[in-house]
């Protein structure tokens, strides 16, 4: 009967190991998922930062564009106002040079014709100036958008890493609760253990009136 209860308490020490060697294992698992998540964060991260340059990129080649369409119509724009004055001024001086003497005496008539032609030139520099300021406001659109997009790039990788940090933490924590579990039964499955073995060899002593160490100590390591 003794011998049963030998193997009995022997086996449940053997168990108290097992388990505590497995909870270990399992904290080493659990902090290399935390590990993992970190670094998966960090990896998701920097493809929300990648997606954001590519953005911007395309909004500065965007600007780019825009501004050099800009550049390219005021040009135009500025040779045709030139040439179409020049042109008024070749046509009203020519017209004039045709009119006899006193064709010439009416000034107002002439004066108006030349308003006419003149108020055709600034008409085409008023619509410039509205081109201009089109162009104005599509680079100021741009930048907008440039900005906008900066500051919710930055945004999903703060949340990124966020979220993959609260993942580790997770996994961190259960660790911590495991490993304390585990030292906790492991001291109390020993504390029970050592119990066994003492409540053993005190009904030893008891039936043969020898210490701890004679019969009881024969009998479980098979020494006769």
């Amino acid at each position: 009967m003794e011998i049963a209860a030998v193997v009995s308490t022997v086996l449940s020490g053997v168990s108290t190991v097992v388990s505590y060697m497995s909870a270990q294992n399992q904290v080493k698992q659990l902090e290399n998922e935390a590990t993992k998540a970190r670094q998966e964060g960090e990896v998701q991260a920097q493809i929300d930062v990648n997606n954001t340059v590519n953005e911007q990129n395309a909004l500065i080649a965007e600007k780019s564009a825009t501004q050099f369409n800009q550049a390219v119509a005021a040009d135009k724009r500025y040779t045709d106002l030139k040439d179409s004055i020049a042109e008024t001024r070749r046509k009203m001086d020519t017209g004039f040079l045709k009119l006899d003497s006193s064709q010439r005496k009416f000034g107002d008539v002439f004066a108006s014709e030349e308003k006419i032609a003149f108020d055709k030139i600034l008409s085409m520099d008023y619509a410039g100036a509205q081109k201009d300021y089109e162009f104005y406001k599509g680079v100021e659109e741009i930048d907008r958008k440039a900005d906008y997009v900066y500051s919710q790039g930055m945004a999903k990788r703060d949340y990124t890493l966020a979220k993959f940090e609260n993942q580790a933490i997770t996994y961190e924590n259960e660790a911590a609760a495991t490993k304390s579990a585990a030292t906790a039964n492991a001291i109390a499955g020993i504390a029970g253990t050592a119990s066994s073995f003492f409540t053993l060899g005190s009904s030893e002593m008891i039936k043969s009136g020898q210490g701890f160490g004679s019969n009881f100590a024969r009998k479980f390591y098979g020494v006769k």
